[in-house]
């Protein structure tokens, strides 16, 4: 279809409004509504862009236009803003902290709990009496892992206006999103209440051996391995890290995020060496969740306004507060609303704990009430949460400010 053909067509549209005797009412600026969609509609006609537009805005008049009726009332719709008062919040905690497990209907979560001796290898006497010897001593546990379930408030929404007709289709769909929504919200504080848990010191030497977070072989000289995830910037943990620098700075009520935060990160990480608890290797995604308020507070600690500041005054500058270079890493600093204040959260590559799923149990009900114009519709799902003691390393806790 050529353009002036389409411009015909608009043109006769705009002719069958205006003779058509049912008309809008009301007026805009003092000038009958009417008055203002004959006008659009010639300006249309008369210079409405490429054909393709053109083609479209015709197409769509034309659908409207099966009868006088419905071209007045498309011609008259209303144009509806929503907004909503509701902040949503970020999930960063289980996919930062958890693997995920789906099982399948019939499957059980079970953890079995294996601790290893030391191999122990004797040399052969000189008699020959004592031959080579080695004892593996294993002690087996299996823990049934407790499967249970969360729900949703029923939402209620309604399935029909007077004004729009059938509101069910779309009002049903916002629902499945605001479930969807909340059941992984509830997840995700689940999974930062185990979290919290997590966290604090251990021994390295004393207590039984299956009931410690580590058990460092005896080659591993064990002052050097660290006794907590959960570190506060005081002057002894400092010290204890080594850092006796006189410009250090210790925790106070306005302490922000600051160099010591990533010589701790340096120094914790490092302190592990090559030993791999659980097998797996301390190492960090390079991510920080940090309360949202505190990431710029960075900037404090740094000495940003001289013409030339250090490298990594001048990388700030550059790439903003929330990429951090130290000590060949390059931190990744998260803000994150959820978390509580004065302390960040470091994942690692191996995570601490497993979220157990069972989408074959989960479920939805949904209640219709036609003469209340109302539809309910609620939603659960069952969820197992397990974190094994000895994974405590593949988290840490920093604690920069003095609660005020």
């Amino acid at each position: 279809m050529r353009k002036n053909e389409l411009q015909l067509r608009l043109a006769t549209l705009a002719a069958a409004f205006a003779a058509s005797p049912i008309r809008p009412q009301g007026t805009i600026g003092g000038k009958p509504v009417a008055d203002h969609l004959d006008a659009v509609l010639a300006q249309m006609s008369e210079s409405a862009g490429d054909e393709a537009s053109l083609k479209a805005a015709v197409d769509l008049i034309g659908a409207a236009n099966q009868g006088a009726d419905n071209a007045i009332r498309a011609l008259n719709a209303l144009r509806i803003e929503t907004t909503s008062n509701l902040v949503i919040p970020e999930l960063r905690i289980i996919p930062s902290f958890f693997n995920v497990v789906q099982l399948a209907d019939n499957e059980r979560p079970v953890w079995q709990n294996e601790t290893r001796h030391e191999v122990t290898v004797r040399q052969v006497s000189s008699d020959g009496r004592r031959a080579i010897g080695s004892r593996l001593v294993k002690a087996q546990t299996e823990a049934l892992i407790d499967l249970k379930e969360i729900a949703t408030d029923p939402i209620q929404y309604p399935l029909r206006d007077t004004y729009l007709g059938n509101v069910q289709p779309v009002n049903s769909a916002r629902a499945n999103i605001d479930i969807a929504r909340d059941l992984a919200a509830s997840l995700d504080s689940l999974g930062l209440a185990l979290l919290d848990t997590c966290f604090g010191s251990w021994s390295l030497t004393s207590g039984a051996r299956q009931d410690r977070v580590i058990v460092p072989h005896s080659y591993i000289k064990s002052a050097n391995l660290p006794t907590s995830n959960d570190i506060t910037l005081d002057a002894d943990t400092l010290t204890a890290m080594g850092i006796t620098r006189s410009s250090r700075v210790v925790n106070s009520t306005t302490t922000g995020l600051r160099q010591e935060v990533f010589d701790a990160l340096t120094w914790y990480v490092s302190a592990w060496g090559e030993v791999k608890p659980a097998g797996s290797a301390v190492e960090p995604t390079g991510v920080l969740l940090v309360p949202s308020k505190d990431v710029s507070t960075i900037g404090n600690s740094l000495t940003l306004d001289g013409a030339k500041g250090s490298d990594i005054a001048e990388a700030i500058k550059k790439d903003g507060f929330a990429r951090v270079p130290w000590m060949s890493r390059t931190w990744t600093l998260v803000p994150s609303a959820t978390l509580a204040p004065n302390t960040l959260l470091v994942p690692f590559s191996q995570k601490i704990g497993v979220l157990y799923l069972k989408p074959s149990m989960d479920w939805e009900q949904s209640k219709v009430d036609i003469a209340k114009n109302f539809e309910e519709r609620t939603a659960g799902k069952v969820y197992g949460l397990y974190s094994p003691s000895h994974y405590k390393p593949f988290a840490l806790r920093i604690r920069y400010r003095t609660n005020a």
